[in-house]
């Protein structure tokens, strides 16, 4: 993918301004799934939604997100990471900009949904510039690190930012904030990233093939997402099946296609199969404990939104901390030791939190097990993508990136779906979590995460060294 090396020169001083562009975008991405929380309220009483069709404003973005990832991260192969992550950031910045001006629910959620595909360009373009840009080694290691911390960060400072905003300037400003940062981001791509280069494939065939498979995983969170949302479990599951058959469909048509969209060899690149998997189960866990934990600070210990909000602060920074440290952990240690003890550490935060839950703990009862989780999945964050990026050749690294960004997105609405569900948010009748169901629901994802780890050690196979 020669349009993702960074213009020669001053090759040093071009890379490092290149990363702070491509971490700003990912904190961008992963901002706007939490900035709109706070706001909501607002945006029920301004435009007259539904209780429960307000929920949708925050659902659609990610249920688009995740569906088109895997597309965008083929196209990032056949048409450059400099123009997927150019076009990208434009699909988001107009449906930020018309979200921003909706005067009616429904354009609001449309928006919010073509927000989520331009979203799905940018994530894969932006990992798979810095996989492009720096060869594999300690270098590349470390900008992946500060590539997990920037996903991080833009969680926490999404709800602080929604409440800051709202309170300042009302729900409009939670999507135009969007405008003016694309607009310095797309013309700092044309300063910063090189030329996108002269090869251009034409995927037509790979577009078309690919419609089953973007309506089957659409299916698949929109089924998580109702799950958690508190509707019958026969819905869920009627449009998970619905998903995965059109998933299936999408595999069958795919391996006919002469060029397809997701080519069978990539599976046998050394560990790209199983950390995808380990990233489904870890990653997906560990979002969802974020979430989990989200719900229980505010229905079980009675903290306003904002002060649950405040309370992710530390999380963030933890997760920043471990994630920027864990190439020196790789370096010395391997990667798949830092796999191994991220899910690990993981499993122990998760157990404190199941402890503190049943104890009706109090939110400094759940910091210690929080901060665990924090680090833990930082660690693990980091060492799935240096392993899945390991010894793939750059003109699949798009494919690459757009598999681990995906199994992320599909993993965290899985599980959310059924630790929520679990805890007893999703009751159908306006239940809230509780103590009791929290501490059952971390104890699920404890047992999930230290599979994790086992598995993690049994199956993944130390990456090849650099070349």
């Amino acid at each position: 993918m020669s349009g993702a090396r960074v213009g020669d020169g001053s090759a040093t001083a071009r890379r490092g301004v290149a990363m702070v562009l491509l971490c700003g975008a990912q904190l961008l991405l992963l901002l706007d799934f939490s900035i709109v929380n706070l706001a909501l309220p607002d945006m029920r009483g301004s435009l007259g939604f539904s209780t429960s069709g307000v929920q949708w404003v925050a659902s659609a973005y990610a249920v688009t997100f995740g569906g088109f990832l895997l597309l965008g991260g083929r196209l990032v192969d056949l048409l450059g990471g400099r123009r997927l992550l150019v076009t990208g950031l434009a699909v988001f910045g107009l449906a930020s900009l018309a979200g921003g001006c909706a005067p009616v629910p429904e354009v609001l959620v449309a928006m919010r949904a073509v927000q989520g595909v331009g979203a799905a360009m940018v994530a894969p373009a932006v990992l798979a510039l810095i996989t492009t840009t720096f060869p594999e080694g300690p270098h590349r290691n470390r900008m992946i690190g500060w590539f997990v911390a920037a996903s991080a960060s833009g969680f926490g400072l999404g709800v602080l930012l929604g409440g800051v905003l709202t309170d300042g300037f009302g729900w409009r400003a939670v999507l135009l904030v969007n405008v003016p940062l694309v607009v310095a981001a797309v013309a700092a791509a044309f300063q910063v990233l090189g030329a996108p280069g002269e090869r251009v494939e034409r995927p037509r065939a790979e577009v078309f093939g690919a419609v089953p498979g973007i309506a089957g995983l659409i299916l698949v969170i929109y089924g998580c997402t109702v799950l958690a949302g508190g509707e019958t479990a026969t819905s869920a599951a009627v449009l998970v099946a619905l998903g995965c058959l059109g998933v299936g469909v999408f595999l069958a048509v795919d391996r006919r296609l002469r060029r397809p969209l997701l080519p069978s060899q990539v599976f046998r690149l050394r560990n790209v199969g199983a950390v995808n998997a380990l990233g489904l189960l870890g990653n997906g866990t560990f979002g969802a404990s974020t979430s989990l934990l989200s719900l229980q600070l505010q229905d079980a210990t009675g903290l306003t939104p904002l002060a649950a909000g405040l309370f992710f602060v530390p999380f963030g920074v933890g997760v920043a901390l471990s994630a920027t440290s864990t190439s020196r952990l790789v370096a010395r240690y391997g990667a798949k030791r830092a796999l191994v003890g991220g899910s690990a550490v993981m499993a122990v935060g998760t157990a404190l939190l199941m402890r503190a839950s049943a104890a009706n703990g109090t939110w400094d009862a759940l910091l210690p097990g929080m901060l665990l989780v924090a680090v833990g999945g930082g660690a693990f964050y980091t060492a799935v993508t240096i392993i899945g990026t390991a010894g793939v050749p750059d003109r699949q690294q798009g494919l690459a990136s757009g598999l681990l960004n995906m199994t992320t997105q599909l993993g965290t609405a899985l599980c959310v779906a059924v630790l929520v569900t679990v805890a007893g948010a999703g009751g159908g009748s306006g239940a809230v979590v509780t103590t009791s169901g929290t501490a059952a629901a971390f104890g699920v994802a404890t047992a999930v995460v230290a599979a994790v780890a086992v598995l993690a050690a049994l199956t993944v196979r130390a990456p090849h060294p650099a070349r």
